[in-house]
């Protein structure tokens, strides 16, 4: 039986998303507001859902996860589910376990994972952010959660926050298993790639960057040290977009602080 009236549909997950989003961002108004989740080293209990630590495989990296149940959870019982995928260069910790927490509270079965070569999750190089490396994490993700007893497999939906909406929508369209997508702040990846953060690049400046790629690779082939490439601006930088600008008020500020983790290989 579900917990949720009706089973998910698209219309509860995006009503309950938008419950959550405007909890959110009422919270933010707040200047005692939790920004980061609760990290559960095994099971810790926080407000009104219960979280614990998980992991499973994804090819041959093994991913790390959170689960998060509803007050009262019940594992004779089955839950509708939601996974919920971070945004670039996130963590789970971060806006993804928050909405995963209060998705659960509002009684889904819910998961926010470290996508592969991030955070606790497996693969080498670290740092990578391949956008269809994290489509197939997403996969894994949902196979993981489909293995759970108490999941409903027919009511399994995906949140995406920021560039991991893009993730989200695209590996939606051929995972038929996935039955309702909701999104927060959106970032359509291939576009920003194309055409710069606020759309006003020319598309023909992609030879410019593709050709950096070829020359870095090549580098990297022969021995060369890896190139990273920040997300978000220093903080203070008014000549970023206003949105980055606040992305580095998160990120980089004890707001977005997650506790250290080892690293995975």
């Amino acid at each position: 039986m579900s917990k949720i009236a009706g089973g998910l549909s698209r219309r509860n997950l995006l009503l309950s998303s938008s419950i959550v989003s405007a909890s959110l961002l009422m919270a933010g108004m707040a200047a005692a507001a939790p920004t980061v989740a609760p990290s559960a080293v095994t099971v810790t209990q926080t407000g009104h859902a219960t979280v614990r630590a998980v992991e499973f495989k994804n090819n041959d990296i093994t991913m790390s996860g959170n689960v998060y149940y509803p007050k009262d959870f019940d594992a004779s019982q089955t839950y509708p589910a939601i996974v919920v995928v971070h945004p670039g260069g996130g963590v789970k910790e971060q806006a993804a376990g928050l909405y995963a927490q209060k998705l659960a509270e509002q009684g889904f079965v819910t998961l926010a994972f470290d996508a592969s070569h991030q955070g606790a999750s497996g693969g080498m190089p670290r740092f990578l952010d391949d956008p269809m490396k994290r489509v197939v994490d997403f996969y894994s993700a949902v196979d993981y959660m489909t293995s759970l007893p108490y999941v409903d497999a027919q009511n399994i939906g995906a949140l995406g926050v920021c560039a991991g909406s893009g993730i989200t929508v695209k590996a939606s369209m051929t995972d038929r298993r996935v039955k309702a997508i909701a999104t927060v702040s959106a970032v359509d990846v291939g576009a920003a790639t194309r055409k710069g953060w606020d759309g006003k690049l020319p598309e023909s400046s992609i030879i410019e960057t593709l050709d950096a790629v070829a020359k870095q690779r090549s580098a990297e082939a022969a021995g060369g040290a890896p190139m990273y490439v920040n997300y978000v601006p220093k903080l203070g930088d008014k000549s970023a977009p206003r949105d980055l600008q606040e992305a580095a008020d998160y990120y980089l500020t004890k707001r977005g602080a997650t506790r250290p983790r080892p690293t995975k290989c």
